[in-house]
């Protein structure tokens, strides 16, 4: 059995001495990333917007995510499986957040999970109804990322409704990430 190297502690503040990034600065992205083989990532700078429908595999996720630096905070949105899932299906989800936890963490981006009922109730977003069916939801979500962000392409393609959906949230987590670290929370 191969001898694991000993772990050096060290004294001092948790961010090594380090200067804490001013996200008021020009020249960050923020991300906002909505997990699931249905969710999206999204990230907004001061200038661009650039969403993905979230890719079926991990090396394509990792592709999305490796490419964003140290400019870059994210935040995922915390979920958990639900009753209703099957054990195959619950763990391939928590396999699936994971994986996404763990490209942010490789890819030297700090991130933040946050429930969605915070960023929804921050973008004023009320809570999905009890007699409201979840495509009636989605379409409102839809809706208010269209409010948000009037200009984007995919609000003008033919037939890309599918991917609007996915993209909708994710959209929604970026800018409540981008007012969060900007202060306009």
């Amino acid at each position: 059995m191969p001898k694991l190297p000993s772990i050096q502690k060290t004294s001092g503040s948790l961010d090594s001495g380090r200067k804490l990034p001013n996200y008021q600065d020009e020249g960050w992205c923020f991300m906002g990333i909505d997990p699931g083989k249905s969710g999206g990532v999204s990230i907004i700078s001061n200038t661009e917007v650039w969403t993905y429908v979230a890719p079926s595999t991990e090396k394509d996720m990792w592709d999305i995510i490796e490419g964003w630096d140290s400019s870059a905070v994210a935040i995922i949105e915390h979920v958990t499986s639900s009753p209703q899932m099957g054990v195959v299906s619950a763990f391939t989800f928590g396999m699936g957040y994971g994986a996404l936890r763990m490209a942010l963490t490789a890819s030297g981006i700090p991130y933040e999970p946050i429930r969605p009922q915070v960023w929804q109730k921050a973008l004023g977003i009320t809570p999905r109804k009890k007699t409201e069916s979840k495509p009636d939801f989605k379409n409102r979500l839809r809706a208010k990322a269209q409010q948000l962000f009037p200009n984007l392409p995919i609000w003008k393609e033919p037939k890309s409704k599918g991917r609007q959906l996915a993209i909708c949230d994710s959209l929604l987590i970026a800018e409540f990430c981008r007012r969060k670290y900007k202060g306009q929370m």
